[in-house]
Protein backbone atom coordinates (compact mmCIF):
# COMPACT_ATOMS: atom_id res chain seq x y z
CA UNK A 1 0.00 0.00 0.00
CA UNK A 2 1.87 3.08 -0.75
CA UNK A 3 0.84 6.53 0.67
CA UNK A 4 -0.47 9.46 -1.68
CA UNK A 5 0.56 12.65 -1.69
CA UNK A 6 -2.86 14.14 -0.97
CA UNK A 7 -2.48 12.60 2.46
CA UNK A 8 0.47 14.33 3.35
CA UNK A 9 -0.61 17.35 1.78
CA UNK A 10 -3.78 17.71 3.64
CA UNK A 11 -1.68 17.23 7.13
CA UNK A 12 0.60 19.86 5.72
CA UNK A 13 3.83 17.74 6.24
CA UNK A 14 6.81 18.00 3.91
CA UNK A 15 9.84 16.04 3.44
CA UNK A 16 11.44 12.80 1.67
CA UNK A 17 9.11 9.99 2.11
CA UNK A 18 10.62 6.87 2.97
CA UNK A 19 8.72 3.27 4.56
CA UNK A 20 10.25 1.48 7.52
CA UNK A 21 10.56 -2.15 6.87
CA UNK A 22 9.33 -5.27 8.92
CA UNK A 23 5.57 -5.39 9.63
CA UNK A 24 3.27 -4.69 6.79
CA UNK A 25 5.76 -2.52 5.01
CA UNK A 26 2.48 -0.05 5.13
CA UNK A 27 3.84 2.43 7.33
CA UNK A 28 5.67 5.85 5.99
CA UNK A 29 8.08 8.24 7.70
CA UNK A 30 8.00 11.94 6.44
CA UNK A 31 10.16 14.22 7.95
CA UNK A 32 9.59 13.81 11.20
CA UNK A 33 6.05 12.46 10.71
CA UNK A 34 4.78 8.59 10.84
CA UNK A 35 2.15 7.96 8.59
CA UNK A 36 0.18 4.52 9.24
CA UNK A 37 -3.06 2.98 7.22
CA UNK A 38 -5.97 3.10 9.54
CA UNK A 39 -8.57 0.07 10.05
CA UNK A 40 -11.01 0.57 12.32
CA UNK A 41 -11.42 4.67 12.47
CA UNK A 42 -13.36 5.26 15.77
CA UNK A 43 -10.15 3.09 17.31
CA UNK A 44 -7.92 6.00 16.28
CA UNK A 45 -9.86 8.35 17.27
CA UNK A 46 -10.44 7.51 20.63
CA UNK A 47 -6.19 6.36 20.83
CA UNK A 48 -5.70 9.87 19.64
CA UNK A 49 -7.91 11.78 21.69
CA UNK A 50 -6.79 9.64 24.75
CA UNK A 51 -3.26 9.33 24.59
CA UNK A 52 -2.78 12.98 23.10
CA UNK A 53 -4.15 14.17 26.90
CA UNK A 54 -1.77 12.00 28.97
CA UNK A 55 0.93 13.80 30.58
CA UNK A 56 3.83 11.92 32.14
CA UNK A 57 7.21 11.85 32.20
CA UNK A 58 8.04 8.35 32.50
CA UNK A 59 6.85 6.83 28.85
CA UNK A 60 6.66 8.66 25.73
CA UNK A 61 3.52 8.27 23.40
CA UNK A 62 2.97 9.26 19.86
CA UNK A 63 1.10 12.43 19.60
CA UNK A 64 -1.43 12.05 16.92
CA UNK A 65 -1.97 15.04 14.26
CA UNK A 66 -4.77 16.29 13.59
CA UNK A 67 -4.89 17.49 9.36
CA UNK A 68 -5.79 20.37 7.94
CA UNK A 69 -9.53 19.58 7.87
CA UNK A 70 -9.22 18.81 11.69
CA UNK A 71 -9.52 15.38 11.25
CA UNK A 72 -7.67 12.60 13.17
CA UNK A 73 -7.89 10.23 9.67
CA UNK A 74 -7.55 11.58 6.20
CA UNK A 75 -8.32 8.89 3.67
CA UNK A 76 -7.76 5.96 5.66
CA UNK A 77 -4.32 7.19 6.95
CA UNK A 78 -3.45 8.49 10.80
CA UNK A 79 -0.53 10.48 11.14
CA UNK A 80 1.74 11.28 14.20
CA UNK A 81 5.41 12.28 15.73
CA UNK A 82 8.16 10.43 15.01
CA UNK A 83 9.57 8.74 18.79
CA UNK A 84 13.29 8.36 18.45
CA UNK A 85 14.33 4.94 19.79
CA UNK A 86 15.47 1.29 18.85
CA UNK A 87 13.13 -2.18 20.22
CA UNK A 88 16.48 -3.52 21.26
CA UNK A 89 16.17 -7.33 21.54
CA UNK A 90 16.60 -9.76 24.99
CA UNK A 91 16.46 -6.96 27.20
CA UNK A 92 13.26 -8.48 28.77
CA UNK A 93 13.76 -7.33 32.26
CA UNK A 94 13.37 -3.42 31.11
CA UNK A 95 10.95 -4.21 29.04
CA UNK A 96 8.97 -6.14 31.11
CA UNK A 97 9.30 -2.94 33.67
CA UNK A 98 8.31 -0.68 30.95
CA UNK A 99 4.74 -2.81 30.44
CA UNK A 100 4.30 -2.83 34.21
CA UNK A 101 4.73 1.26 34.72
CA UNK A 102 2.99 1.69 31.46
CA UNK A 103 -0.23 -0.30 32.64
CA UNK A 104 -0.19 1.64 35.81
CA UNK A 105 -0.50 5.01 33.74
CA UNK A 106 -3.57 3.99 31.67
CA UNK A 107 -4.91 1.98 34.49
CA UNK A 108 -8.21 3.96 35.23
CA UNK A 109 -9.08 4.57 31.43
CA UNK A 110 -12.42 3.43 30.97
CA UNK A 111 -13.04 0.50 28.29
CA UNK A 112 -14.12 2.29 24.57
CA UNK A 113 -16.54 0.92 23.53
CA UNK A 114 -15.49 -0.12 20.07
CA UNK A 115 -13.17 -2.91 22.23
CA UNK A 116 -16.40 -5.03 22.27
CA UNK A 117 -17.42 -4.47 18.50
CA UNK A 118 -14.25 -5.54 17.25
CA UNK A 119 -13.70 -8.66 14.64
CA UNK A 120 -10.06 -8.41 13.43
CA UNK A 121 -8.04 -11.82 13.65
CA UNK A 122 -6.51 -10.59 17.17
CA UNK A 123 -9.94 -9.90 18.89
CA UNK A 124 -11.47 -13.23 17.55
CA UNK A 125 -8.60 -14.79 19.13
CA UNK A 126 -8.47 -13.21 22.50
CA UNK A 127 -11.86 -13.64 22.74
CA UNK A 128 -11.46 -17.70 22.41
CA UNK A 129 -8.49 -17.39 24.68
CA UNK A 130 -10.66 -16.25 27.31
CA UNK A 131 -13.37 -18.51 26.86
CA UNK A 132 -15.79 -16.27 25.53
CA UNK A 133 -16.57 -17.78 22.15
CA UNK A 134 -16.59 -21.37 20.98
CA UNK A 135 -13.16 -22.72 19.87
CA UNK A 136 -12.56 -22.34 16.32
CA UNK A 137 -9.34 -22.98 14.23
CA UNK A 138 -6.94 -24.19 11.57
CA UNK A 139 -6.94 -27.79 11.33
CA UNK A 140 -3.01 -28.22 12.17
CA UNK A 141 -4.15 -25.68 15.32
CA UNK A 142 -6.60 -27.55 16.46
CA UNK A 143 -5.00 -30.09 18.56
CA UNK A 144 -2.45 -27.69 20.42
CA UNK A 145 -5.53 -25.21 21.31
CA UNK A 146 -6.92 -28.22 22.90
CA UNK A 147 -4.25 -29.27 25.12
CA UNK A 148 -3.31 -25.48 26.44
CA UNK A 149 -7.39 -25.30 27.05
CA UNK A 150 -7.05 -28.44 28.98
CA UNK A 151 -4.78 -26.75 31.50
CA UNK A 152 -6.69 -23.48 31.22
CA UNK A 153 -8.93 -22.51 34.78
CA UNK A 154 -10.93 -19.74 36.29
CA UNK A 155 -9.28 -17.06 37.52
CA UNK A 156 -10.34 -13.81 38.90
CA UNK A 157 -8.34 -10.89 38.21
CA UNK A 158 -9.80 -7.52 37.38
CA UNK A 159 -9.73 -6.19 33.56
CA UNK A 160 -8.18 -2.92 32.58
CA UNK A 161 -7.31 -1.25 29.51
CA UNK A 162 -4.19 -2.60 28.32
CA UNK A 163 -1.68 -2.84 25.06
CA UNK A 164 -2.35 -6.37 23.39
CA UNK A 165 1.22 -6.29 21.50
CA UNK A 166 3.64 -4.41 23.68
CA UNK A 167 6.26 -6.63 23.28
CA UNK A 168 7.72 -5.21 20.46
CA UNK A 169 6.59 -1.68 20.15
CA UNK A 170 8.83 -0.55 23.38
CA UNK A 171 11.43 1.78 21.74
CA UNK A 172 14.53 2.91 24.57
CA UNK A 173 16.95 5.78 23.22
CA UNK A 174 19.83 6.71 25.81
CA UNK A 175 19.08 9.38 27.85
CA UNK A 176 15.39 9.66 27.33
CA UNK A 177 12.03 7.61 28.74
CA UNK A 178 10.85 4.60 27.15
CA UNK A 179 8.51 5.11 24.55
CA UNK A 180 5.54 2.71 23.70
CA UNK A 181 3.96 2.45 20.10
CA UNK A 182 1.56 1.17 18.27
CA UNK A 183 -1.39 0.54 21.24
CA UNK A 184 -3.24 -2.27 20.40
CA UNK A 185 -6.22 -1.91 22.69
CA UNK A 186 -7.81 -4.76 24.95
CA UNK A 187 -9.64 -4.94 27.94
CA UNK A 188 -8.14 -7.69 30.12
CA UNK A 189 -5.90 -8.10 33.64
CA UNK A 190 -2.97 -5.91 33.28
CA UNK A 191 -0.33 -8.86 33.60
CA UNK A 192 -2.02 -10.36 30.36
CA UNK A 193 -0.09 -8.07 28.61
CA UNK A 194 3.48 -8.86 30.04
CA UNK A 195 2.18 -12.67 29.27
CA UNK A 196 1.91 -12.25 25.74
CA UNK A 197 5.28 -9.92 26.25
CA UNK A 198 6.79 -13.35 27.50
CA UNK A 199 5.06 -15.66 25.37
CA UNK A 200 6.46 -13.82 22.33
CA UNK A 201 9.85 -13.72 23.87
CA UNK A 202 9.70 -17.71 24.34
CA UNK A 203 8.76 -18.38 20.97
CA UNK A 204 10.45 -15.60 18.20
CA UNK A 205 12.80 -13.96 20.73
CA UNK A 206 14.69 -16.84 21.88
CA UNK A 207 14.38 -16.62 25.59
CA UNK A 208 15.55 -19.52 28.07
CA UNK A 209 12.52 -20.62 30.81
CA UNK A 210 14.63 -18.88 33.08
CA UNK A 211 12.74 -15.24 31.64
CA UNK A 212 9.90 -16.69 34.20
CA UNK A 213 11.80 -15.52 36.72
CA UNK A 214 11.34 -11.86 36.00
CA UNK A 215 7.33 -12.52 36.35
CA UNK A 216 7.92 -14.81 39.94
CA UNK A 217 4.96 -13.34 42.09
CA UNK A 218 2.72 -11.88 39.57
CA UNK A 219 -0.99 -13.29 40.62
CA UNK A 220 -2.47 -16.42 38.70
CA UNK A 221 0.40 -15.85 36.12
CA UNK A 222 0.52 -19.54 34.83
CA UNK A 223 -2.98 -19.12 33.90
CA UNK A 224 -2.31 -16.02 32.15
CA UNK A 225 0.38 -17.25 30.04
CA UNK A 226 -1.55 -20.25 28.14
CA UNK A 227 -4.22 -17.84 27.64
CA UNK A 228 -1.39 -15.70 25.84
CA UNK A 229 -0.36 -18.55 24.24
CA UNK A 230 -3.55 -19.74 22.74
CA UNK A 231 -4.20 -16.44 21.56
CA UNK A 232 -1.46 -16.35 20.03
CA UNK A 233 -1.59 -19.64 17.90
CA UNK A 234 -4.98 -19.05 17.05
CA UNK A 235 -4.23 -15.84 15.45
CA UNK A 236 -1.92 -17.44 13.19
CA UNK A 237 -4.88 -19.57 11.05
CA UNK A 238 -7.09 -16.00 11.68
CA UNK A 239 -4.37 -13.78 10.06
CA UNK A 240 -3.92 -16.00 7.46
CA UNK A 241 -7.68 -16.19 6.68
CA UNK A 242 -7.59 -12.54 6.94
CA UNK A 243 -4.57 -11.07 5.18
CA UNK A 244 -4.49 -14.07 2.68
CA UNK A 245 -1.29 -15.19 3.37
CA UNK A 246 1.35 -16.78 5.33
CA UNK A 247 2.33 -20.15 6.93
CA UNK A 248 0.16 -22.37 8.85
CA UNK A 249 3.55 -24.14 10.07
CA UNK A 250 4.20 -21.30 12.00
CA UNK A 251 2.48 -22.96 14.50
CA UNK A 252 5.28 -25.85 14.85
CA UNK A 253 7.93 -22.80 16.25
CA UNK A 254 5.15 -22.62 18.88
CA UNK A 255 5.13 -26.18 20.20
CA UNK A 256 8.24 -26.02 22.65
CA UNK A 257 6.87 -23.34 24.37
CA UNK A 258 3.45 -24.59 24.82
CA UNK A 259 4.91 -27.59 26.19
CA UNK A 260 6.76 -25.59 28.98
CA UNK A 261 3.54 -23.69 29.69
CA UNK A 262 1.63 -26.46 30.12
CA UNK A 263 4.17 -28.49 32.21
CA UNK A 264 4.33 -25.17 34.80
CA UNK A 265 0.60 -24.89 34.82
CA UNK A 266 0.10 -26.20 37.92
CA UNK A 267 3.02 -25.39 39.50
CA UNK A 268 4.27 -21.64 38.88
Amino acid sequence: MNLPKEVIEVYGITGEVKRFEGGRGTTYLVGETVFKPVANEAEIQWIAETFNKIRTNQIRFPKYLRSTKDNWVEKGWSAYHYLDGETYKKNWKDKIRVCDKFHRIIKNIPCPDFIKKKNDPWSKADRIAWGEAPLECHEKIKPHAIKIMNHIKPISLNNQLIHGDIGGNILFSKGMAPAVIDFSPHYRPADFATAVLVVDALVWGRASEKILNLVQGKKEFAQLLLRAELRRSLEIGFCIEHFEKGNIDEINKHVRTIELLCDIADTF
